[in-house]
């Protein structure tokens, strides 16, 4: 980002920060956000297929197996095939919305799981499961349920502080991050939301169709 774009969005942040912000924020910085929009569908992540049982399942494997997914479980007989996953850029897979920040030395705009994932130290670990059920002889409903798990942490600022944000398919987390101080004495931000892009899920429903 140039000079003059980062100082434009440094002033329209700091009227807004005057406005209608508390004046801590324009001292450490200060910031806008838009949170995402908590919506989904059971269509985001379940999907009936048109093949049997035995083809949909060896469509799953074949995927997974060529994928960047890990296999923790393995059960055919009961339908249920597990995943795990982590990703360096979370917000293909999770979202938290419009942010933007900006003080003197610093300038960013984008989604705020960037933010965690940049200056926050984020880092996301996913476990997926994928229940496979035979609904009739030519027909499989697929359900890939995902629980995401984001670890946030600022040790040279927050040394005893973490922040985790625990969700799953259909639904998102909302919470106000609390930091620790040195002192004892607690921080909080205003309160951020977090949910699924459903990235992951669509990869998996797809792939299995397609096959």
């Amino acid at each position: 980002m140039n000079f003059n774009k980062s100082y434009s969005i440094f002033f329209v942040l700091l009227v807004i920060c005057l406005v209608g912000c508390q004046p801590y924020r324009c001292l450490l910085g200060c910031e806008f956000y838009v949170c995402p929009l908590e919506s989904s569908k059971l269509t985001d992540f379940s999907k009936i297929i048109d093949k049997s049982f035995d083809d949909t399942w060896k469509a799953l494997v074949q995927y997974v197996d060529g994928s960047f997914f890990s296999i923790d479980n393995f059960e055919k007989d009961s339908g249920l095939l597990t995943l795990s996953f982590g990703a360096s850029n979370p917000s293909e897979f999770i979202t938290g919305g419009l942010y933007m920040f900006s003080n003197l030395s610093r300038s960013f705009d984008g989604d705020y799981v960037d933010w965690l994932t940049q200056y926050e130290n984020g880092k996301l670990n996913a476990k997926m499961d994928i229940i496979v059920t035979e609904v009739d002889s030519n027909k499989t409903q697929v359900t890939v349920m995902a629980r995401y798990i984001l670890i946030s942490s600022i040790p040279n600022l927050f040394p005893d502080s973490t922040e985790i944000w625990e969700f799953e398919s259909g639904r998102c987390i909302t919470q106000y991050p609390m930091w620790k101080l040195r002192s004892g004495s607690l921080f909080y931000s205003d309160k951020r939301t977090i949910c699924p892009t459903y990235k992951a899920e669509k990869e998996i429903l797809d792939a299995i169709e397609s096959l």
